[in-house]
């Protein structure tokens, strides 16, 4: 039960970086398209 429960965290973890990263390349180069910023962003996250 214990890897099992290392195992979750690593995937929580990994995850939340991936999601992040995807926060912040949005953020960080915007599109000129405003409804395709928001899409943009809805996928990040």
């Amino acid at each position: 039960m214990t890897q099992l429960t290392a195992v979750k965290s690593s995937v929580e973890r990994v995850i939340e970086m991936i999601i992040t990263e995807n926060l912040t390349e949005c953020i960080n180069q915007p599109l000129d398209d405003s409804e395709a910023q928001k899409e943009r962003l809805e996928k990040a996250i």
